[in-house]
């Protein structure tokens, strides 16, 4: 069933900060992420290096290099964003969701950063312990069934304290 709402047309998701949730937001309940990005910020990261995870590439289910094809290429700027990287390493924090599997492993899933994440994974030589700065979340089920069984049309901005950053 978890699954299943979270895959319906028209359905917002919601998730919950690991670790920070209730000192970066407060009281407000799980965000979407809209909500999520305004909070990390899309050109640079908005947040103070205390709330950011470094995790391993091997981690976000990259076990070899990828590779672009010439199709790929010509639909994005990969060769751009890779060069960037390489230059300045990721800038904005990937947005991960952690998910915790059957056996109790962890592993990882870009929910907002895909990009950057191949991106890395095709820098070469390839090295599965490099590290992705990410802002890590966690699907909150119970929250997006009731957003969705009642119907509650979801917020976008996000209200920050930012005298809790100075």
């Amino acid at each position: 069933m978890k699954d299943k709402i979270r895959r319906m047309p028209g359905v917002m998701v919601y998730f919950d900060i690991v670790k920070y949730h209730n000192e970066l937001v407060g009281d407000m309940p799980s965000l979407n992420i809209h909500q999520l990005m305004n909070l990390v910020g899309d050109k640079e990261s908005l947040l103070p290096d205390k709330y950011i995870n470094h995790i391993r590439l091997f981690d976000f289910n990259f076990k070899k290099q990828c590779v672009f094809t010439d199709k790929e290429k010509e639909s994005y700027n990969w060769v751009g964003l890779v060069d960037s990287i390489k230059k300045h390493g990721v800038q904005v924090p990937v947005i991960a969701e952690m998910l915790i599997l059957d056996n109790g492993n962890v592993t990882y899933r870009a929910v907002e950063g895909k990009h950057r994440v191949a991106a890395c994974a095709s820098i070469e030589p390839f090295d599965k312990d490099m590290l992705i700065p990410s802002f890590v979340i966690k699907y909150n089920f119970e929250y997006t069934n009731y957003c969705y069984n009642n119907k509650i049309k979801p917020a976008v901005d996000v209200v920050r304290n930012y005298e809790k950053f100075i």
